[in-house]
Parts: structure tokens; sequence; C-alpha cells
């Protein structure tokens, strides 16, 4: 689900109306459910779809980010109880993050395993600056420049 421009609207579009047919599922298939209940079967049925792959195509506008943060809102307001509190208060009140933090936190500690070698890079990854003085820490990513014909 990715366009000539690379871009990824279509496969965020396909993972949030799939996350929302598994939360509606959710709420056909179980008669109660309570907050422990709900987020042992959010983060098993839900967010999965929300997050798959999430390295690569993790959205670049605040409009695709709504659109995944959009579908963990509307399941945390279902929850009984839990309809008239703040979506920042029903997430801590589950003990839940939200999306854009999880998505940032993979994004942190991918970037961690490549800079420290913990995974196998292909050469299409950029490599480490070798010999240069940086603020804090040695660890600077290569830019390669490119020519746009």
């Amino acid at each position: 689900y990715v366009d000539q421009d690379l871009h990824f609207e279509q496969h965020i579009t396909t993972a949030v109306n799939k996350a929302n047919k598994m939360a509606g599922l959710l709420w056909r298939t179980f008669s109660y459910v309570d907050r422990e209940m709900f987020a042992i079967l959010y983060k098993s049925l839900v967010r999965p779809h929300l997050e798959y792959g999430a390295t690569v195509w993790s959205p670049g506008t605040w409009k695709l980010a709504d659109m995944l943060e959009n579908v963990q809102r509307r399941a945390t307001k279902r929850v009984p109880g839990l309809r008239n509190y703040s979506y920042e208060e029903r997430l801590r009140i589950l003990k839940l993050p939200t999306l854009l933090y999880r998505r940032l936190r993979g994004d942190l500690i991918t970037t961690y395993k490549y800079v420290h070698g913990l995974f196998d890079t292909t050469p299409c990854i950029p490599d480490i600056l070798s010999g240069t003085i940086t603020r804090g820490h040695n660890l600077r990513l290569k830019r390669e420049r490119t020519n746009k014909n």
C-alpha cells in the first residue's frame, strides 16, 4: 500500500479500518468488558494493527497520526465508567501510552540498535561518521548528498 511517491496514506487508512473492525468485534463479542479486560483485549487484538511495521511507515503528517490515535481514543471511550474523562486521563487510568509515544519509543530503540551494531544492516542505511567531534557523543550518521535530475 505504498504509492509512487512513497507515501503510506493508503496503508495507514487500511490499518485504521482493520483496527476499527477489531475494536467493533471486541465490543460485539463480549457483553461486559471491565478496565483490565479491555487493556488486555485492546493490546492483543486492536493495537497490533496500528503498530505493525510502524518504524517503516510512521506517519509523516499530523492528519495521519490523528487517524491512528482516534482509534485508541474511541476504543477507550467505550470502557464503562470512562466516557466522561479526557483522553489523557483515560490512558492514565488504563495504564496505556499514546500511540505517538509508542512509535517514538520504537524509533529510538531501532536507532540505538543500528548505531550500536546490534542488528544486521544493508548498504542503503547511512554509515556512522568516524573521527569527528560532535557535542556529547561520537555517533553521528553520515548524510549522503544526492543530485536531483
